[in-house]
């Protein structure tokens, strides 16, 4: 397996980081090559790690560059050295026994990318939502979530980039990951772009992973989830228009993302979680007027504006 690369964002997660990287040791597969991006650029840190798993490169960024941007270091490092296939992998994920021989056998079969099925971490029986159909138009949902069965591999819109395999051609093709998303929403913007370039996008029935979730909110505040991803489906939205028929699909997002954010904003003041709900109107008025990439943590006039419109 010299020819398939995992790539692991690390964020201030290093006790994640060394669980993840455990399980890929434990999984046994012959040649993988694995490298850990760190965006935290701590280091020390960076150093210790590749003491405790000397088979793994450990590449350090400067500063937090994001989901897109710091995942596309890697990808590139594994491309420059001959990649036919990259699993994306959340840190906070652990592998199980298959995950790649499955991977690879469905990407043969003509899928340029491929998500495998995951459960949660701390209740292994129950299965996660990890493959979409998006904005579909006799339905009110953003992402309507597709069943697939055990064994079964379906075409999709949407699989979750927190174990996404993407072949070495379809990164030819359709290029990296976006970084002006910074962080939610990206893997959605690059299914939908692999396949208005002719490719499949297929969702595995098996369970071959577990997510623990949410790490990186919980050390930074929901308020940062809030706000990329209210702020961020207006700017799916406009990348969408660029795509085969993707005028229709842009105005029903932008439709159903204002329904959405009307929706968390209430149950944000409802609940008494007044920064989420602050957070969350920067990200519509930064999505609407088009203010993409790290957020500003400055509140501007601008999301004072959306909380009246919204309430």
């Amino acid at each position: 397996m010299d020819h398939v690369w995992i790539v692991i964002l690390n964020y201030r997660g290093w006790d994640d980081t060394r669980v993840c990287l455990q399980s890929i040791q434990d999984a046994a597969w012959r040649g993988v090559n694995v490298v850990v991006v760190d965006n935290g650029g701590e280091e020390q840190k960076s150093a210790a790690l590749r003491r405790e798993f000397p088979w793994c490169t450990v590449l350090v960024n400067g500063d937090n560059l994001g989901f897109s941007a710091g995942n596309n270091i890697g990808i590139r490092h594994a491309l420059d050295r001959g990649a036919a296939w990259v699993l994306l992998l959340n840190n906070d994920m652990v592998v199980l026994s298959g995950l790649l021989e499955r991977l690879l056998q469905v990407g043969a079969a003509g899928f340029g990318i491929v998500g495998p099925g995951i459960s949660y971490m701390d209740e292994p029986d129950l299965l996660m939502p990890t493959a979409f159909a998006f904005c579909p138009p006799h339905s009110s949902a953003i992402f309507q979530s597709v069943e697939v069965a055990p064994g079964a591999v379906r075409c999709v819109d949407v699989v979750m980039g927190c174990a996404m395999f993407v072949s070495r051609d379809v990164f030819a093709d359709v290029g990296l990951l976006w970084p002006e998303y910074f962080l939610q929403h990206e893997e959605t913007d690059y299914c939908l772009r692999t396949l208005d370039r002719g490719w499949r996008v297929g969702a595995v029935g098996d369970v071959l992973a577990r997510h623990k979730g949410g790490s990186s909110f919980r050390r930074e505040g929901m308020a940062q989830w809030y706000y990329y991803d209210c702020r961020n489906l207006f700017l799916l939205a406009r990348r969408l228009r660029s795509l085969k028929e993707g005028a229709a699909r842009a105005r029903r997002l932008v439709g159903r993302s204002t329904a959405y954010a009307r929706y968390q904003y209430l149950r944000a003041v409802r609940e008494g979680r007044a920064p989420d709900a602050l957070a969350l109107s920067q990200g519509v008025w930064d999505g609407a007027t088009g203010r993409f990439g790290r957020r500003i943590s400055r509140i501007g006039p601008g999301a004072h504006l959306v909380r009246v419109a919204l309430a």
